[in-house]
């Protein structure tokens, strides 16, 4: 099969606190009050949406300023959240019998820093700056489906941990798979009926030999 990754949450830790403070520090370099939008990690979790161009929008930010605001982005919210652990060895297992690809918010130079050697793994890595949309929308699957013009649709999975992922997924007509362990509650994702729900990392290894 092939996977499409989403990385924030299922791949690399979410850090609710990076998040807040990358937006604090883009809001004042930006002349901005962020107190104007969000005065705490609780109003800031309701304020949050997971396609950035939203909350720039929110912020009233020229979208001249994307390379500005995502250099500033990462700086300060990278050094919150690391690879999980377990990443490595299942991946490699993973990537023994199935092709590897993944379908990111953040930025590819971020996701492949992290990534490190197991960058090896992953036939491509698409980006936030590659596509015109986020997710929900599909475009990002889409591209990835069409590098891969001979696979039939049921041979992909789009597995992420939240909502807009597997609303992208089903929106491409392909499989989708939602995780436990990242942003996402366990009551929503079931409710947009994922083909499977991974309890643990270690259930990942079952793609493929469901059903």
């Amino acid at each position: 099969m092939i996977i499409i990754f989403d990385c924030d949450g299922v791949l690399r830790s979410a850090s609710w606190e990076g998040l807040y403070k990358a937006y604090i520090k883009i809001a004042e370099a930006t002349g901005k009050k962020h107190t104007d939008y969000f005065d705490s990690i609780e109003s800031f979790k309701l304020w949050w949406n997971p396609d950035w161009h939203k909350n720039n929008e929110r912020l009233g930010l020229p979208p001249w300023k994307t390379e500005v605001i995502d250099a500033i982005f990462h700086k300060v919210h990278d050094p919150h959240i690391h690879l999980f652990d377990w990443a490595p060895k299942i991946l490699r297992e993973l990537y023994r019998k199935h092709l590897l690809t993944i379908l990111t918010a953040s930025a590819e130079s971020s996701v492949r820093k992290f990534l490190g050697g197991m960058n090896k793994c992953f036939e491509y890595v698409i980006g936030c700056e590659r596509v015109k949309k986020l997710k929900p929308d599909p475009e990002g699957v889409q591209l990835i489906m069409r590098k891969f013009p001979d696979v039939s649709e049921d041979e992909f999975i789009m597995v992420g941990d939240m909502t807009v992922d597997i609303q992208a997924g089903k929106n491409a007509g392909i499989k989708t798979g939602a995780v436990s362990w990242g942003f996402g509650k366990k009551e929503e994702l079931l409710s947009l009926n994922p083909d499977i729900f991974f309890d643990t990392p270690e259930d990942l290894l079952k793609i493929g030999k469901e059903g």
